[in-house]
């Protein structure tokens, strides 16, 4: 499974290397196929500064946006005899595919046994449920692999996401603007926030530093993420069938140049 996985991976960038742009090509294969091993110094610096360097590791945002992305194109099938099941099949297992694809990394396995379960409450309409979603998960990965608890990523991406689920509620309720734009941008304020609060202890332990300039990138990146990464995924199916057009894989590593220069 790692050799085909690592054999798809070499196929995509035979054809993205084409292109003179070795740094955006480097940050296309941290975001999109989990390797982050030719992301300059540089690069990787000003990420972790401007409170980033999560967009540089798959993790829960990005299987997050892949799990959206997954829910409306197959929604479709809904309206069929056993759709609903249908669905959720096809969700679960295009998830753990591109696990493997992005090296089946601790970070990648959690989110996506996290997601599995999210899509499973679901089905079940328990939706709104998402502490029990999310105990599950944690719980399964536990039995697993019981050292999963001393593990940084671990820690960190479970304490977040229960900050956001817990803390977030109660920040937007501090102010309840009329305007759709300024509701849009509270909510992603708000979201880094709870985020970056639950987290502060253990940044703290761990890292003895906190990224003050996490709400400045968040609120430009993270909207811009989820456009980024829908087209990423369609550029590395276009790679591997052999199909990518110059003009959009040039446009993409522009727009990728120019999220960098941001973050720098």
């Amino acid at each position: 499974i790692y050799g085909y996985a690592a054999l798809f991976r070499k196929k995509v960038n035979k054809v993205l290397i084409k292109h003179p742009y070795k740094e955006e090509i480097a940050v296309v294969n941290a975001l999109l196929l989990g390797q982050r091993q030719d992301v300059s110094n540089e690069i990787y610096e000003a990420y972790i500064s401007a409170g980033a360097v999560h967009l540089l590791a798959i993790s829960g945002l990005h299987i997050g946006i892949l799990f959206l992305l997954l829910d409306f194109i197959l929604k479709p099938l809904e309206k069929i005899k056993n759709g609903e099941i249908t669905k959720l099949i096809l969700i679960i297992t295009i998830l753990w595919m591109f696990a493997i694809i992005a090296g089946v990394s601790a970070s990648v396995v959690r989110a996506v046994t996290m997601f599995s379960f999210i899509a499973y409450a679901r089905k079940l309409n328990r939706p709104k449920n998402i502490y029990h979603a999310l105990i599950t998960s944690m719980f399964f990965l536990l039995i697993v692999n019981p050292k999963y608890i001393f593990d940084v990523g671990f820690q960190l991406s479970y304490t977040a996401v229960f900050g956001i689920v817990w803390i977030q509620p109660t920040l937007v309720s501090f102010w309840n603007p009329k305007n759709k734009i300024l509701i849009y941008l509270w909510n992603l304020l708000t979201v880094s926030v709870a985020a970056q609060l639950s987290v502060l202890p253990i940044t703290l332990y761990y890292f003895h530093q906190f990224p003050s300039l996490f709400f400045v990138s968040n609120l430009v990146i993270i909207p811009c993420i989820g456009f980024l990464l829908t087209l990423g995924f369609l550029l590395i199916i276009l790679a591997f069938i052999n199909a990518l057009p110059d003009f959009f894989a040039e446009g993409y590593f522009i727009l990728i140049r120019i999220m960098n220069a941001f973050v720098e």
